[in-house]
C-alpha cells in the first residue's frame, strides 16, 4: 500500500485549504469594513439629548454621508423589530460601499431623552435638521450629504431638506405622498382586505374606522375625547388602529395615544408642496407588497409632483424594504431576512453615481 497520498488527494487538500483561507480573509475583511462611534447631540429642544451611531467605512475613502430617518412610531437607531435591525444592516451595507451614515434613537427610545408621543411631526423635522447639522460637522471633509428616509422618515427627509438643512440628494423608501388622514383610511381598507373577517364584518369595521378617523382629525372639543373613547371601548375598538407593537391595548390609553401631539400631527402629515419645490436628485423606492401604504398610487403621485425623481418599484418587497411573502405587518418580524441586500446595493450604486 502506498504510504504517500495520491496526487488527486493532495490536490483536493490544497483546494480545501485555499477555500478556507478565502473564507477566513473574507470574514476578516468584512469585520473591518466599518467603524461605529456612539454619539450624543442636542435635539431641537435644548433640554433633550438624542443618542446615535456614526458608521464610517474603515477600509474605503468616504464618498458620501447620509442621515438615516426611520418609519413612524417610537423607533430605535437600528430600526429594530424582533430579531431584525433594518437600519444597522443598511448602515453596514452602505459602509461597505464607501458611504458613511448617522442614525439615532427617537425621543424617549433607547438612549435618547424626551417623550416620543409628546413630539409632533414638526419636532421630528427639526430634530432631523439638528442631526444633519451634527453629521456635517463631524464629517466636515465630505463633499456630498444626503437623506435616506423610510415611510414617515422619507417625509421628514423632504421637509428637513426644504426647511433647514439642504442636501445633495435624497433616497425615499416607501414614501407616503398623500395627506395623513387620507393615507390612513386607505391603509385601513387594505389591511381589512387581507384580514380573516367576514365581508359583513369588514364593512362594519370600515364604517367605524372612517368615523373614527374623521373624528380624530376634527377640531378639539369637549366631546372629542368622549366620542373617541366610546369607539375604542366599542365592538371593533381593538382593530380600529393598525396592529403595531407601540399601539396600546387599553381603550383609555388608546384614546390618549390618538390625542397625543405625535398622532394628531400624523393626521395632518403633508409633504406635497415641499416635494414640488425640491430640485435635488431623488430616488424613490416602493415595494409591490407594501400593505402600510398604497405603493402604486404613491409612486404615481411622486412622478406627478416631482418629475425629476427616479421611481423604482420592487417585486416581492414589503414596506420595510424586506423580501416578503405577503407584505402584512404581522409578517415583518417572522421573515428570515432584514433589509434587502439588493436594495442596499441599488441605493449605494445610485448614490455613488451622484
Amino acid at each position: 500500500m502506498n504510504k504517500y497520498p495520491s496526487f488527486r488527494l493532495l490536490k483536493l487538500q490544497i483546494v480545501k485549504s485555499i477555500f478556507f483561507l478565502f473564507i477566513f480573509f473574507a470574514i476578516l475583511q468584512s469585520s473591518f469594513t466599518q467603524a461605529n462611534s456612539e454619539m450624543v447631540f442636542l435635539s431641537s429642544d435644548p433640554n433633550i439629548e438624542l443618542a446615535g451611531t456614526l458608521t464610517i467605512p474603515e477600509t474605503l475613502e468616504i464618498s458620501a454621508a447620509v442621515l438615516l430617518l426611520p418609519v413612524a412610531g417610537p423607533t430605535d437607531k437600528d430600526l429594530s423589530l424582533g430579531n431584525h435591525k433594518y437600519y444597522k444592516v443598511l448602515a453596514e451595507g452602505l459602509a461597505a460601499n464607501g458611504i458613511a451614515s448617522f442614525r439615532y434613537d427617537d425621543r424617549g427610545v433607547g438612549q435618547s431623552q424626551g417623550e416620543f408621543l409628546q413630539a409632533s411631526l414638526e419636532d421630528r423635522v427639526q430634530d432631523a435638521c439638528k442631526a444633519m447639522k451634527f453629521l456635517k460637522k463631524e464629517l466636515n471633509d465630505v463633499e456630498d450629504y444626503g437623506y435616506i428616509g423610510m415611510s414617515e422618515g422619507a417625509g421628514v427627509s423632504i421637509l428637513s431638506s426644504d426647511r433647514c438643512e439642504s442636501a445633495a440628494f435624497m433616497v425615499l423608501l416607501s414614501l407616503p405622498v398623500r395627506q395623513g388622514d387620507v393615507e390612513m383610511k386607505s391603509q385601513m381598507k387594505r389591511l381589512l382586505a387581507s384580514s380573516f373577517f367576514t365581508d359583513e364584518q369588514k364593512l362594519e369595521i370600515e364604517k367605524e374606522a372612517m368615523k373614527f378617523l374623521d373624528l380624530a382629525s376634527s377640531e378639539d372639543s369637549e366631546s372629542k375625547r368622549k366620542n373617541i373613547l366610546e369607539i375604542m371601548e366599542g365592538k371593533y375598538g381593538s382593530v380600529i388602529l393598525p396592529p403595531y407593537q407601540f399601539v396600546p391595548k387599553d381603550p383609555v390609553e388608546k384614546t390618549d395615544f390618538v390625542l397625543s401631539p405625535w398622532y394628531q400631527s400624523q393626521l395632518n402629515y403633508n409633504i406635497q408642496e415641499a416635494l414640488s419645490r425640491s430640485s435635488i436628485p431623488t430616488l424613490s423606492i416602493y415595494g409591490n407588497l407594501d400593505q402600510a401604504i398604497d405603493p402604486i398610487a404613491n409612486a404615481k403621485q411622486v412622478k406627478e409632483i416631482s418629475p425629476q425623481s427616479e421611481v423604482r418599484q420592487m417585486e416581492g418587497i414589503n414596506h420595510l424594504m424586506q423580501e416578503a411573502n405577503l407584505g402584512s405587518p404581522m409578517e415583518y418580524a417572522l421573515l428570515p431576512t432584514s433589509f434587502s441586500k439588493d436594495i442596499v446595493q441599488l441605493i449605494s450604486k445610485w448614490i455613488l453615481k451622484m
